[in-house]
């Protein structure tokens, strides 16, 4: 885990907020996973930032490859708009916050606002232009706080 998630995560949950990850994992389309090995990876990182007193309330997940051209693969909403209808949650007054341009697409496309969290060096904007662009969580957190 990258340092300072638990904490935001954290700060997330004591400020009433949902923290709902939505992950692609190719891995399961190539079969370098099985859905029961990503299920189990999963199941850790949630324990593991419970243990750090951080809550992750659901996990949403695409199995399929890129040629799949899904609806919940991201750059696509379907997992987000999923989530909402599960939770009940109103996009317009949420935040995708996402570590590549296709997390700030997938975002923008179900009307959430988006942070793009640099640090993992992954990709560029594509022409995705997020509301908040950082370094990290823990820099986004008292940012997206703020907003709340």
């Amino acid at each position: 885990m990258l340092p300072g998630v638990a904490q935001a995560v954290r700060q997330f949950n004591e400020a009433g907020f949902l923290v709902i990850v939505v992950t692609n994992q190719q891995c399961v389309a190539k079969g370098l996973l099985t859905e029961t090995q990503l299920k189990s990876i999963h199941r850790r990182m949630v324990a593991d930032l419970k243990r750090q007193g951080s809550v992750i309330d659901a996990v949403y997940y695409c199995p399929h490859g890129a040629e799949a051209h899904c609806a919940c693969r991201k750059p696509e909403p379907g997992m987000i708009l999923e989530a909402a209808r599960d939770y009940k949650i109103n996009l317009a007054a949420s935040w995708m916050v996402g570590d590549c341009f296709k997390d700030v697409q997938a975002g923008l496309a179900a009307g959430c606002k988006t942070a793009w969290i640099t640090e993992s060096g992954f990709g560029r904007s594509e022409g995705a232009r997020p509301d908040l662009m950082v370094r990290s969580l823990a820099e986004a957190a008292p940012r997206l706080l703020v907003d709340h």
